[in-house]
């Protein structure tokens, strides 16, 4: 909106009304918490003064109305539950007479009526619960939401705690609550094998022939690639392939010799891409494997590959087909020589 008369701010506000935004501080801390809180995970079957419930770890905390709110103290750290006054009634007996005692009985009482409740978490923790009698103070807090159901009704919970209470309880979090697998772990993920590499420029790449050989780097060995983004070492066992790692990151390639730049000065000048390097890999078979499985390879871990009757290799750039070639031994060292290309049909 364009306004030529200054004089309508006024209407609007004054510098006195003007303030800066102020973000909540999250910390990295925080934010570490929160992602190896908020998981895919089971839920917990139990009971809660007597009545079974079933309690979910929400992903979004829902408004409470009528909230009760019960001050806590982990090991002198503070936190807050909060939970619905139906809730409260539908758990009634004990929780209902120790909400309704004089403020000087209340939070002995509460406690009391959950103590089944708590003491297992004690024991995990090794740190003792004690409900407080007056309002605490958190620093900065982290909060837990939970659905509670009972008699199928779902009920919303919430636990007001800080970073430094949270990180003791996340091995009884874990537990209570065990991560459960995703739809997603049988997703099938290329594990490919391969068994050499060579960096080439561009324009050695597009001028390639059928016939050509290309020498592969020495002293590479064997190694597996995950989706052209992670790769572990092998060795050759009689069951197969042994990892020598576990599953690492794929890094940028840094063996490209810069030093003789006065013989492809006249092609850079001419074509700058065609200075660009790129990775030519050799791959010798494939598996696809569900996700949890590749997640669970680690060193000592044995695959096999189905079995290879000739020296035939697929030849990839970043994953890509290319090609086909075969295998050649050239004195000490290893090359491909290329049997088809992609861009020859």
């Amino acid at each position: 909106m364009w306004m030529t008369d200054t004089s309508a701010v006024d209407e609007f506000c004054t510098s006195e009304e003007v303030a800066p935004l102020v973000f909540p501080l999250v910390t990295l801390e925080d934010v570490r918490l929160a992602n190896r809180v908020y998981r895919s995970r089971e839920d917990w079957q139990g009971k809660i003064t007597g009545h079974p419930v079933s309690v979910r770890l929400a992903w979004n905390s829902q408004p409470i109305q009528s909230a009760l709110s019960f001050p806590l103290m982990f090991d002198e750290q503070p936190a807050c539950l909060q939970l619905p006054s139906s809730l409260a009634q539908a758990l009634g007996g004990a929780l209902l007479e120790g909400i309704g005692a004089p403020a000087r009985f209340r939070a002995l009482l509460i406690e009391q009526a959950l103590l089944t409740s708590i003491q297992p978490i004690e024991q995990s923790t090794g740190f003792p619960i004690r409900f407080a009698a007056g309002l605490v103070d958190i620093p900065h807090p982290i909060r837990l939401s939970f659905q509670v159901t009972l008699r199928d009704k779902t009920y919303p919970v919430m636990l007001d705690l800080s970073a430094t209470t949270l990180s003791p309880l996340l091995p009884c979090l874990d537990q209570t609550f065990p991560a459960s697998d995703l739809p997603l772990s049988q997703l099938r993920l290329p594990v490919t094998l391969c068994i050499g590499s060579q960096q080439v420029r561009l324009s050695e790449l597009q001028g390639l022939q059928l016939g050509d050989v290309v020498m592969l780097r020495s002293n590479q060995g064997a190694w597996i690639s995950v989706e052209n983004r992670l790769r572990a070492s092998l060795a050759v066992v009689a069951s197969g392939y042994q990892l020598q790692t576990g599953l690492v990151l794929t890094s940028v390639s840094k063996e490209w010799d810069m030093s003789d730049t006065s013989m492809h000065k006249t092609t850079a000048e001419d074509d700058p891409l065609g200075e660009v390097p790129i990775t030519l890999v050799c791959e010798a078979g494939r598996l696809e494997l569900p996700l949890g499985e590749v997640k669970a390879l680690s060193e000592g871990s044995i695959l096999a590959f189905p079995d290879s009757t000739d020296e035939a290799v697929e030849i990839t750039v970043n994953g890509r087909r290319l090609g086909r070639g075969t295998l050649v031994r050239i004195g000490e060292g290893l090359g491909v020589r290329i049997t088809s290309l992609s861009t020859h049909g």
